[in-house]
């Protein structure tokens, strides 16, 4: 027990191995009455029981190579990510964000400001309908007893039928279900309200509902209840194109009817944007193409032929309405071309849409995160075609493409 215990040795596989004599001395140490060992198997070791100065290298080599390799695992789970995750089609709302800004209410004791930012924080959206709604009706009572609808309240009350209309939108896209119900009840009783007096934009407002109608049906995974809803809303918007373009003189002076006409011309290509994820839904894949180029077509030129070619000219000098439905079309068309197996054109137009939807950040900035995952998306499925194919030639083609490509 007085000897000199014997050095650990260091076998070839790197695990450190205790001699029999050393071995022997622990299992001979007294134990203490409840029969722990007064040796524990964790007492640190001293001199010669240390060990070597190689496994402390040793082991540092292994954990900086550790160190090293942990960015290709992290970029590996994202590949395998990819991989597996379908693309999926954008359904462009078109809808903003609601803000505050109801100045004309303040001055009445209907309306407080800091509630309105409460429930809005909170989500009750309800609360928020309601405040507004009881407002607008008191400046009838207080301002203009009797005497027909103020312009102001009802330009007012638009106001609160689209902002009902977004916290619809809102909810759906939270997936809850029964409150955007609700909420697409009370949009509609605004909408009959006698406070709007122009029969026109009742028409234009009853477009907008029947396609929330649609996107909702559409979450819902009922496509054929949706495809009813965004027909019929279509069918609204071009029967009021007709009119306001057959009106020379009647409905305002040229420009504005030029105007409006391109506004309603923008709504209409979104709702075939809408028709088209619709379609694809019900696996019609042949008419979800179609209806994206018709929505490209209605977005930039004045007619409907399917005309990609012309899509193209100018089409950086658009408004920002005009090129976040490009953007979202060409994304579109991205995901139609992966499923179908067109990878290098799925490449193009989806870097067709990143290049659209850097020019309208205001708009498209809560789908650059889809848009770039389709993107990658594509690119994965391209190397994955060259790595199959080791030509020389292919391998320079595609190093030229991923060039152009990955920006």
């Amino acid at each position: 027990r007085n000897e000199e215990p014997r050095e650990v040795t260091l076998e070839q596989n790197d695990h450190t191995q205790v001699s029999s004599h050393t071995k022997q001395f622990f299992e001979e140490s007294p134990t203490h009455n409840d029969g722990i060992s007064s040796n524990p198997p964790n007492q640190t070791m001293t001199g010669s029981e240390k060990p070597p100065k190689n496994d402390f290298i040793q082991s540092t080599l292994m954990s900086s190579t550790s160190m090293a390799s942990k960015k290709t695992k992290v970029l590996r789970q994202a590949r395998y990510l990819i991989h597996k995750t379908a693309p999926k089609m954008v359904w462009l709302t078109g809808t903003g964000d609601v803000t505050d800004d109801w100045h004309e209410l303040e001055p009445l004791s209907t309306y407080d400001k800091r509630s309105f930012n409460s429930y809005l924080h909170d989500g009750k959206y309800m609360r928020c309908i309601t405040m507004i709604k009881s407002s607008i009706c008191s400046i009838r009572l207080d301002n203009t007893p009797n005497k027909g609808v103020p312009l102001q309240q009802e330009t007012l009350w638009k106001r609160l039928v689209l902002t009902s209309n977004i916290f619809t939108t809102q909810l759906i896209t939270q997936r809850k279900f029964s409150l955007a119900l609700e909420m697409l009840e009370i949009t509609e009783n605004l909408i009959a309200s006698d406070i709007i007096q122009d029969q026109d934009y009742m028409k234009e407002l009853s477009a907008i509902i029947k396609d929330t109608h649609a996107f909702y049906y559409s979450k819902r995974g009922k496509p054929s209840a949706a495809l009813q809803f965004i027909i019929s809303a279509t069918n609204i918007q071009k029967q009021r194109i007709t009119k306001w373009s057959a009106a020379k003189g009647t409905l305002g002076d040229t420009k504005s009817r030029s105007d409006k006409i391109t506004s309603l011309r923008i709504q209409i290509a979104r709702f075939h944007l809408h028709r088209a994820f619709i379609l694809q839904q019900l696996n019609r894949f042949d008419d979800t193409m179609k209806y994206i180029y018709l929505g490209m077509n209605h977005a930039m030129v004045d007619d409907d032929n399917l005309m990609p070619s012309v899509i193209q000219d100018d089409i950086d000098d658009g408004p920002p309405q005009v090129l976040i439905i490009m953007a979202v079309a060409y994304h579109n068309i991205a995901v139609q071309q992966i499923l179908l197996g067109q990878i290098g054109d799925a490449c193009v137009s989806s870097q067709n849409c990143r290049r659209l939807s850097r020019q309208c950040m205001t708009l498209s900035s809560r789908y650059i995160g889809q848009f770039e995952d389709t993107h990658m998306k594509a690119l994965y499925e391209l190397s994955s075609i060259v790595r199959s194919k080791q030509t020389d030639e292919e391998a320079l083609v595609f190093q030229k493409l991923m060039s152009e490509l990955f920006d």
